[in-house]
């Protein structure tokens, strides 16, 4: 690791370690972690890593983590940090890593990014689908809303075409209907000249 790079670790002699800072330098836990992190930027199911949440986003979780987040400075494909020397230098650069009398510990990547980090999709038939961050009140009354008004719509629709539908099927049925009367009306007319050429041709 350069000097530069160990001038921007901050250290913090008054701390206990903690959940955060387990990750001790140089050792056996350390190689371990760093040949599993390796393994997984190199694998067919790789994951992301978003540098503000320091946890890993899979294909789904990426879609619907916080839209702030996905930058491409922030969200790091696989192939950006599946390195010794990239991780040492991505947690150092986004205080993921601390100085602690005089021993270097890092914060562990995690897995899985936490909940309130990720959006719930809402599903509008016929429409794009709108993300919603969890809690969100004024969200999920207007996701509500447009859900209502777009099935008030396709009802208005329906209403709307059936008198169209109606009125050409009445008209159809009269045409049909005069056409048929007009034709009657002509049978009748032959039928009389021919019984009227009979009389005649008796007299």
């Amino acid at each position: 690791m350069t000097s530069q790079l160990m001038s921007q670790i901050p250290e913090d002699s008054s701390v206990v370690i903690n959940s955060n800072f387990t990750l001790q330098d140089a050792s056996e836990e350390y190689s371990n972690y760093i040949k599993e992190l390796v393994a997984q930027c190199k694998s067919n199911n790789a994951k992301a890593l978003c540098l503000k949440c320091w946890c890993l986003l899979s294909a789904s979780q990426k879609t619907k983590h916080m839209p702030e987040h996905l930058t491409p400075s922030n969200i790091l494909t696989p192939g950006q940090f599946s390195s010794e020397l990239s991780f040492r230098t991505f947690a150092i650069q986004n205080g993921r890593s601390k100085n602690i009398d005089g021993e270097i510990y890092f914060q562990v990547i995690s897995k899985f990014p936490e909940p309130h980090t990720q959006t719930k999709q809402k599903n509008i038939r016929g429409r794009e689908t709108i993300s919603v961050l969890p809690n969100d009140i004024g969200s999920e009354a207007v996701s509500w809303h447009l859900t209502k008004q777009m099935k008030m719509t396709s009802t208005d629709a329906i209403l709307q075409e059936e008198p169209i539908h109606i009125t050409l099927s009445q008209k159809n049925l009269m045409n049909t209907s005069r056409e048929k009367t007009h034709t009657n009306e002509e049978a009748k007319v032959s039928k009389r000249k021919e019984n009227f050429q009979k009389v005649r041709k008796n007299y």
